[in-house]
């Protein structure tokens, strides 16, 4: 999950949907400010205190992120994620 404030968009980590690979992607974009939980190192030990304090971590869900960042902040920002074929998706979550 990327919650990026300096460029306002939040990016959804769904499982086994390549999000590892588009957080690895964006995160030399990531500023000082903004969130990145799980895919990165930083990301990966970060995760347990987010999660542990308001709940978030590396597969939040777009409801739990809308309401930590309130109605306003989420209407405001780009907000996207990553799909799958499901079938592909549930053979992935098989093995």
């Amino acid at each position: 999950m990327i919650i990026s404030h300096s460029r306002r968009y939040v990016y959804v980590h769904l499982h086994k949907c390549a999000g590892t690979s588009v957080e690895s992607a964006l995160q030399p974009t990531v500023s000082y400010n903004d969130l990145l939980l799980g895919s990165t190192k930083s990301g990966e030990e970060m995760q347990s205190f987010y999660k542990a304090r308001i709940g978030l971590d590396k597969h939040g869900d777009a409801a739990s992120i809308k309401a930590f960042l309130g109605p306003e902040i989420w209407k405001s920002y780009y907000s996207f994620a990553t799909v799958r074929n499901p079938i592909e998706r549930l053979y992935s979550l098989y093995k």
